[in-house]
């Protein structure tokens, strides 16, 4: 998990520099990003080709969308659940609540 102060941002697309490489004609080059910033994740399609959805819906272009656990990320065919873990302090068990 990124610093919560912090800015980090997962690239999704066909070339392999990206950090998620979906080597298919039919993904853009640089197809979509995830941001991680002031404590939230958003998702936001680069003016892909074939468009990005989340949950079943397109999204707009360069329109960072906030994600929330559970939730769908369609990239052409490829389907991706977003999963984000709830993290307790160390030394924290399930039993101290």
């Amino acid at each position: 998990m990124p610093n919560p102060g912090g800015r980090y941002e997962i690239k999704i697309g066909r070339d392999s520099s990206n950090d998620v490489a979906i080597p298919e004609e039919t993904v853009s080059s640089l197809h979509a990003t995830i941001e991680y910033q002031d404590g939230f994740f958003y998702l936001a399609d680069q003016r892909s080709k074939n468009k990005t959805y989340l949950n079943g819906k397109k999204i707009v272009p360069y329109s960072p969308i906030k994600l929330k656990s559970g939730d769908e990320i369609m990239i052409h065919i490829h389907k991706f659940t977003f999963l984000l873990e709830q993290q307790t302090p160390s030394g924290d068990t399930d039993e101290n609540w």
